[in-house]
């Protein structure tokens, strides 16, 4: 569990309470990562146009990244929620066994 202690300085103690009680916390956290990227990477009519692609350019990648740990997220999910196969549990136990009589 995330406390506020751990997130000071990051989130405020609301923020923080949003986050463990929202159904899935990975996606709401990334939800707000996604709003503040917007928010920072904003390009406006007053934007000077040398800095608009730029701003653009980090935004996607940012995006990639987010993306890239959410994918990984899913698949750690995905593999938490599969059981393991009784043949390779009970190879790791024979293995593990005779691995330690050995020593």
């Amino acid at each position: 569990m995330i406390t506020h202690s751990e997130m000071c300085g990051f989130l405020t103690e609301k923020e923080v309470n949003n986050m463990l009680t929202a159904i899935h916390p990975a996606l709401y956290a990334a939800n707000e990562i996604r709003y503040h990227l917007k928010r920072v990477f904003v390009v406006t009519n007053e934007t000077k146009p040398a800095l608009s692609p730029a701003r653009s350019s980090e935004m996607r990648q940012n995006e990639a990244k987010l993306d890239s740990l959410l994918h990984d997220l899913t698949l750690m999910e995905y593999i938490g929620g599969n059981p393991i196969p009784v043949v390779f549990v009970s190879h790791l136990r024979t293995f593990l066994i005779l691995y330690l009589l050995s020593l």
